[in-house]
């Protein structure tokens, strides 16, 4: 009896101490948890909170010494991950020291004995699948699992060290703030708002005055592009290109102006002295160092051996009645005042363009424009003729030029080529014209002073050296670039997919219809986060936004791709939001109205960036005036510019229509858009096609990782 007493006594005992270290390891057990979920904090804030770096996530280990290494990982495509452990240290200062909050967390197990815990992270391949756009050419969305292990040991007095191991899983998604090839462009509107075939002249709004600056009773005032983005500086554009594939490849927005008709797009004017003028497009119009624009198209002689030659010079569009202005247009003017009004109304050939899409004097940005898009000016053509110094003509000052004015009557014309001093008979005599009635159609169409249109897309070659008349020729005719310098351009090179983004377009897909590619932002697996709101207004999405973690007084953790659905198809973001990471708000169906800026919180990084989309509605920037909104704007309808004049959109627009007709721009408040490099991620060719771009070229600035905030426990 007494050993079965003794025997039952050390049962207990046991029995007791198990229950104990049950006990404790129920407590280690939550307190790993509460660490494991501290530790995908940690990897979650952490790098978007750290002001040292140059992104949202820690690229070099002086950004993060214990992150740096997974985010590489994490950041490569699926099939070029390895295998990397390290440990989360969550004193680390780089991304946020939460040495208080890991204290108190473990502070009453401290108090029980010496405490201590170690957090762990492995990252295996095969952990994780290709997703979303990854089929698209940009494998490095993906999503999978972190592995987590946290050892926690304890020791209380005397007794031997409990040592424990807890195994967890952070489910983790890798999307990029992209659209493909949308995202390419600086601007896209697949329908300028043309009302049908023919010329569209109706986006000619803005009145400049004889130094190439806005009028203060302008109409309009321009959006003036900055294609390259902080690569080119303020003052001037990255090194034009001259090549295809420099132009298509490198961090440059390109434009796409779309619809059923030719946009027309007037220069504004600009004196040849003025190359800092915030309107003026001069640069993409030949001149000589003098100013001097004339070049000579016509070489030939009259009979008595005397050289005549033709002259023109492109000018650009103002109502100024300034001489330097007005003289020009008199050559239209003073002759054919019952054409006057076609010219003023119609074409409108005293206003300019309400885009700039190669910016203006003071800071250059040329690229290419597809589309069906021709540039105008006013055409001025002289000749000259060394016996216009004397009789009979005797020209004042002994000058040897003269001017060929726009003739509407043939009488005036038959005058002038008649008359034994009549401005056109040394044409006449060189036979280039006959003195007859029917004439005057071949003169206006050979030699009067006119207007002129051409491939928007010389500019491109005027801004690399408009000291020549003729920069085209810097580029080889066997190029694909000089397709685009031609009187006549392919519509497959207008409208198609430019490569090498092609590999990122659904098949078949054209530049003419916008909706293929937005498909791509509800694609499976790129959805991170679904936001279904009762109503209207900035607070309920604000709201909604806390609750998950995504907004803390005003700064928002973009993360990946949030979707919202409102009842009232409307969501207003009243208040300024800045934000870090890279990210996507995408409203189902509605629109977006922006009333206050949007931008990062920390200005000095280059790769944070909001896809701010609303595929099925508009988004209406009715901003203050001065306003900077810092983000990819995508509309399956329009973006509306109607708040404040002088907004700056850093990242690039998007929309299916620019407008319904040129009512809708009355009183267009202009800004700059500048484009967000970032946004021309090359995509990965097919295998065996090619190599893959650089990371820094590729999509992956434009990364953001989102971690599923309650870590999953591993039996």
């Amino acid at each position: 009896m007494t050993l079965f007493a003794v025997g039952y006594f050390h049962y207990m005992l046991q029995q007791r101490r198990l229950s104990e270290r049950a006990g404790k390891q129920g407590i280690l057990s939550r307190a790993a948890f509460g660490l494991a979920t501290l530790a995908v904090h940690k990897l979650q804030y952490g790098p978007l909170l750290a002001q040292g770096g140059n992104g949202p996530f820690p690229v070099t280990d002086a950004d993060s010494p214990s992150l740096a290494p997974l985010f590489r990982e994490l950041a490569r495509p699926r099939s070029e991950m390895r295998p990397v452990t390290g440990q989360v240290d969550l004193e680390e200062t780089a991304t946020s020291d939460l040495f208080a909050v890991g204290q108190a967390l473990t502070a009453p197990l401290a108090r029980e004995g010496s405490f201590g815990f170690e957090i762990r992270y492995r990252c295996e391949p095969e952990d994780f699948e290709e997703t979303g756009l990854a089929a698209a050419g940009y494998p490095r969305e993906k999503r999978g699992a972190v592995r987590l292990t946290v050892v926690v040991r304890q020791r209380k007095g005397a007794r031997p060290e409990l040592v424990e191991e807890f195994q967890f899983r952070c489910r983790v998604k890798v999307t990029a703030a992209l659209v493909p090839v949308l995202s390419k462009f600086v601007f896209y509107a697949e329908d300028m708002g043309q009302p049908g075939p023919g010329s569209f002249h109706g986006l000619n709004q803005v009145a400049v005055d004889e130094n190439g600056e806005v009028l203060a009773t302008s109409p309009a005032r321009p959006l003036v592009f900055d294609a390259d983005g902080d690569h080119g500086g303020p003052h001037g554009p990255l090194p034009v290109p001259t090549t295809w594939r420099d132009l298509v490849t490198g961090p440059r927005g390109l434009v796409y102006l779309g619809g059923t008709g030719t946009v027309v797009l007037n220069l504004a004017h600009s004196p040849p002295g003025n190359a800092g003028s915030g309107a003026g497009e001069g640069f993409q119009l030949f001149r000589r160092p003098n100013g001097d624009g004339f070049y000579k198209v016509l070489a030939t002689r009259t009979p008595d051996g005397q050289p005549l030659d033709l002259f023109q010079m492109d000018v650009g569009m103002s109502p100024s009645p300034h001489n330097s202005v007005r003289l020009f247009y008199d050559l239209i003017r003073e002759f054919a005042p019952g054409l006057w009004p076609a010219f003023r109304d119609t074409l409108r050939v005293e206003s300019s363009s309400l885009l700039r899409p190669n910016g203006v004097d003071g800071n250059r940005s040329p690229t290419l424009v597809l589309g069906d898009v021709r540039s105008m000016t006013l055409l001025a053509r002289i000749y000259a003729w060394p016996p216009l110094a004397g009789p009979p003509w005797n020209s004042p000052e002994g000058r040897t030029r003269e001017r060929l004015f726009l003739y509407e009557e043939e009488d005036r014309f038959l005058i002038e080529a008649q008359t034994a001093n009549g401005k056109l008979v040394p044409l006449v005599r060189a036979g280039l014209l006959s003195p007859i009635r029917g004439e005057l159609a071949r003169y206006l169409l050979h030699y009067s002073s006119f207007v002129a249109s051409r491939s928007y897309n010389l500019g491109l070659a005027f801004a690399h050296n408009n000291r020549v008349p003729d920069p085209w020729t810097v580029v080889s005719e066997s190029d694909h670039l000089y397709d685009f310098f031609r009187p006549v351009i392919p519509a497959d090179a207008l409208h198609g997919v430019p490569a090498p983004f092609v590999r990122a377009a659904p098949a078949g897909a054209t530049l003419r219809e916008m909706a293929p590619f937005l498909a791509s932002l509800g694609a499976a697996g790129r959805v991170t986060h679904r936001i279904e709101l009762p109503g209207a207004g900035d607070p309920d999405l604000s709201t909604a936004l806390q609750r998950r973690g995504l907004l803390w007084r005003d700064v928002l953790f973009l993360d990946g791709l949030v979707v919202v659905s409102s009842a009232d198809r409307r969501v207003v973001l009243e208040r300024p939001w800045r934000f870090v990471g890279n990210g996507a708000l995408v409203l189902e169906d509605g629109d977006w109205v922006v009333r206050a800026p949007l931008e990062p919180q920390f200005p000095a990084r280059s790769r944070e960036i909001l896809l701010l989309a609303a595929p099925r509605g508009d988004i209406r920037l009715e901003t203050p005036a001065g306003a900077r909104v810092q983000a990819s704007l995508v509309a399956g309808g329009r973006v509306v510019f109607g708040g404040g004049p002088g907004l700056q959109v850093t990242g690039n627009v998007v929309m299916k229509r620019f407008c319904t007709g040129p009512a809708d721009l009355a009183g267009f408040p202009g800004g700059t858009l500048t484009y967000f490099p970032a946004l021309a991620a090359l995509p990965t060719p097919r295998p065996g096609t090619g190599e893959p771009p650089p990371a820094e070229q590729s999509e992956e600035p434009l990364l953001g990782f989102s971690f599923e905030p309650s870590p999953l426990v591993v039996e």
